[in-house]
């Protein structure tokens, strides 16, 4: 289902039962407020493989709602190596 199909949906949810999805993050960081010169800060990149933070914490996921969704580090991220944070499964209709 395309976004301008879905914003037309007077629901706004799928039509259909279940729907697939997968979302890939790389190189979270702060960014400075408009106007600062200050460099962005790294929090995390997953390169390595690891989903720890620059902070000493790590990235978790939990949404009770949607059993058949999980977190995992997938391989080649953005720049084609090192890995990328995915979330992907299958969501409800709602």
């Amino acid at each position: 289902m395309s976004i301008q199909a879905w914003d037309h949906n007077e629901g706004k949810g799928y039509l259909g039962g279940k729907q697939a999805f997968a979302l890939e993050f790389d190189d979270f960081e702060l960014m400075p407020a408009t106007g600062q010169a200050a460099p962005a800060v790294p929090i995390s990149d997953f390169v390595s493989g690891s989903a720890r933070t620059s902070g000493g914490g790590s990235w978790s996921y939990s949404f009770d709602e949607a059993p058949e969704t999980g977190f995992e580090l997938s391989s080649r991220g953005h720049t084609g190596h090192g890995y990328a944070a995915r979330v992907a499964g299958n969501l409800e209709r709602s």
